[in-house]
């Protein structure tokens, strides 16, 4: 079976871009344009990996992430973003590096 990714980003581009590709390798992808839909998505479905990204309307990254985690046991997050700072700023928030327990949160 396919390992299950869900992509959530609001730039159509990026988004379809990355189901295009992981698609390509085997994957199985869903997508989703913010946060607040992928909730919905991880509420209906299981997935082993979300890719998101940190800034977008509605629901952002970190709060996805958040709001997942209280949902989740076994889903790892992650999280890409044109905005170096923004990510600095929101990694410490969330306190990323430090996190124990599911979902997981990497970043690199």
């Amino acid at each position: 079976m396919a390992t299950r990714i869900l992509i959530v980003d609001d730039d159509d581009i990026i988004r379809e871009s990355l189901v295009t590709v992981l698609t390509a390798h085997g994957f199985e992808c869903a997508q989703s344009a913010n946060g607040k839909y992928a909730l919905a998505h991880l509420q209906q479905w299981e997935y082993e990996v979300v890719i998101t990204d940190i800034e977008m309307p509605e629901m952002n990254g970190i709060g996805l992430l958040e709001a997942a985690n209280k949902i989740l046991a076994n889903t790892s997050f992650i999280f890409i973003t044109a905005h170096a700072s923004i990510y600095n700023r929101s990694a410490r928030q969330a306190q990323l590096s430090s996190r124990q327990g599911s979902p997981s949160a990497r970043h690199c």
